[in-house]
């Protein structure tokens, strides 16, 4: 039932509203802003989100086919079509609190302000089980964005309740659980991705990623080998970069000691552009392959794509130190040690090669640098002068990128 404006002129009121002396006189929403609970009656208490200072126009609610379904308390027309706000949502709300289009607008705009808090009671007050595909997609992923991580996995898990075969749910809800470090649920939905029309590169991508994590490089391999065998141009593998497919390919056949296919891959990546990261994976293979001169011309590539990856410069130190060449490793390893200062490998090559040079002292001082660096590490003996593996981004919705 709509309001209605007396004859004689004045403010309108629905037929059951008090009189309007006894009736608090009404706030108006002059700002985007989410309402004071005693106001607006929302759930909870606590003070409001600081306010956004952005006119209505900016908070706008669109509603892709329908027509907005509120309309300015005291106003006799509505807005028009898609530019429904949320001051308007509310002041609909406070006359008409029933209205489960005015709550679903006050949700929609407080979720696209990132107030997915407040946001909740008026999806609530919607219905949640009424709630279409894009409304669900829209709140669990603001739940995540404001980092209620166990509530965006409830809000993706109703979403698979009624929509078993949703890829984005799937594919976000495993990005979300891979980021908790939970890898069998992770593995599992992407088994799920894997054998549904559409979802196979993306499954057997978030896989591979999973098994690449947790140190189980066959299983990495295996799925890594089957994205490019069902998407040869990896135009639906959702990583990005692109290059982390390559690293994580090339880094678990090295791991695997083949490093015949890792150099194949890395070659191939490497025509797509320039990466310090996969020049450097390219010298280890060629390394592994016995091929200094192209270990030391492409990890001299890798330096001077990224002076700051301190890697190359080590495994240049090293590599010279095998060599009988301990006055061309000083300086790759005194840049390594600037870069990893708390890393023991740097110092204990540096001592190795002033030894060689005849420098005792300077030697023995680095030696026993090393010693306090690893004591305080608890770096074992048997790592010394390794690099530390990699650790993997975080992934969001957004990425260690796994979204469109």
């Amino acid at each position: 039932m709509t309001a209605r404006r007396p004859a004689s002129g004045g403010e309108p009121r629905p037929p059951d509203a008090r009189p309007s002396s006894a009736r608090p006189r009404q706030r108006k929403a002059t700002h985007c802003q989410p309402p004071r609970a005693r106001d607006r009656g929302v759930e909870g208490t606590g003070s409001p989100p600081p306010r956004r200072r952005r006119s209505s126009s900016a908070c706008s609610c669109r509603s892709a086919g329908t027509r907005p379904t509120t309309g300015r308390s005291g106003g006799s027309s509505p807005p028009s079509p898609g530019t429904t706000s949320l001051g308007q949502a509310l002041d609909h709300l406070e006359w008409h609190p029933w209205s489960r289009a005015a709550a679903l607008d006050a949700a929609r705009c407080l979720g696209r302000l990132d107030f997915a808090e407040w946001a909740e009671p008026y999806y609530r007050r919607a219905g949640l089980g009424r709630l279409g595909a894009a409304d669900l997609h829209a709140r669990a992923l603001g739940l995540f964005r404001a980092n209620r991580r166990d509530r965006a996995v409830e809000a993706y898990r109703e979403i698979l309740a009624r929509r078993p075969a949703d890829i984005l749910a799937l594919r976000r809800l495993a990005a979300i659980r891979i980021a908790q470090g939970a890898a069998d649920d992770a593995l599992a939905l992407a088994g799920r991705l894997a054998a549904i029309p559409g979802g196979e590169v993306i499954g057997h991508t978030l896989a591979g990623t999973v098994s690449h994590d947790i140190g189980r490089p066959e299983r990495s391999v295996e799925e890594f080998s089957r994205v490019l065998t069902l998407d040869p141009g990896l135009g639906r593998m959702p990583l990005s970069p692109r290059s982390m497919f390559w690293s994580y390919l090339g880094q678990d056949l090295l791991a695997l000691g083949r490093p015949e296919e890792a150099r194949g891959h890395l070659e191939r990546a490497l025509t797509e552009g320039d990466d310090a990261g996969l020049a450097a994976l390219l010298a280890s293979a060629h390394r592994q392959l016995g091929d200094l001169d192209e270990a030391e011309r492409w990890w001299r590539v890798a330096t001077g794509w990224d002076p700051k990856l301190a890697g190359p410069w080590l495994n240049l130190g090293r590599l010279a130190i095998q060599r009988d060449r301990p006055s061309r490793a000083i300086e790759p390893l005194r840049r390594a040690a600037e870069l990893l200062p708390d890393d023991p490998g740097p110092p204990y090559s540096l001592s190795l090669a002033r030894r060689r040079l005849g420098e005792t002292a300077e030697a023995d001082r680095l030696l026993r640098q090393a010693d306090r660096l690893r004591a305080g590490a608890g770096t074992t003996a048997g790592t010394m002068g390794q690099m530390p593996a990699a650790k993997s981004p975080t992934p969001l919705p957004s990425g260690r990128n796994l979204e469109p």
